[in-house]
Parts: structure tokens; C-alpha cells; sequence
């Protein structure tokens, strides 16, 4: 039971004796050890994220000329 957090961690160790401390410690290890490898992993995929955006916005930054007199031109026929 012990092993399913935390939480029932702690509760176990109230009738494990002299083991209490040592279940408690081990719990809030094995929780900190398994929330530091999920922070990497999220960190690891925003920085992958972030390349591959930086790399697409680079690409569709500007919009080529005819696409420019195009857009200024219905602009210009709507105000008539």
C-alpha cells in the first residue's frame, strides 16, 4: 500500500515501528526523484517545441511582394 504514494506512506508507517521513519523518507524520495525526471522530460519537449517554432516562424515571417499589392489593392477598391 505503501507504494502507491505519498500519502499512504505515511499512513502505513503509523504501524510500522522502528521502520516508520525510513518508509516516510523513502516515499518522499522515490516522489521527488519522479517529479525531477517529469520536469526534465517537459523541459526537453518545450525546447524541442520552441526550435521548431522558431524554425517555421523564420520561415512565414514575410509575405512575398504579390501578396502585398494584392492585399493593398482590395483594401483600396473597398474604401471606393
Amino acid at each position: 500500500m505503501a507504494r502507491e504514494g505519498v500519502a499512504n506512506a505515511v499512513e502505513v508507517s503509523g504501524s510500522a515501528g522502528s521502520h516508520a521513519a525510513q518508509i516516510v523518507h523513502a516515499a518522499r524520495e522515490s516522489f521527488v526523484a519522479g517529479w525531477q525526471h517529469a520536469m526534465w522530460a517537459g523541459a526537453a519537449v518545450m525546447a524541442v517545441l520552441s526550435f521548431s517554432v522558431a524554425l517555421r516562424g523564420r520561415k512565414n515571417r514575410s509575405r512575398p511582394a504579390a501578396d502585398v499589392d494584392t492585399a493593398a489593392a482590395s483594401r483600396a477598391g473597398s474604401a471606393l
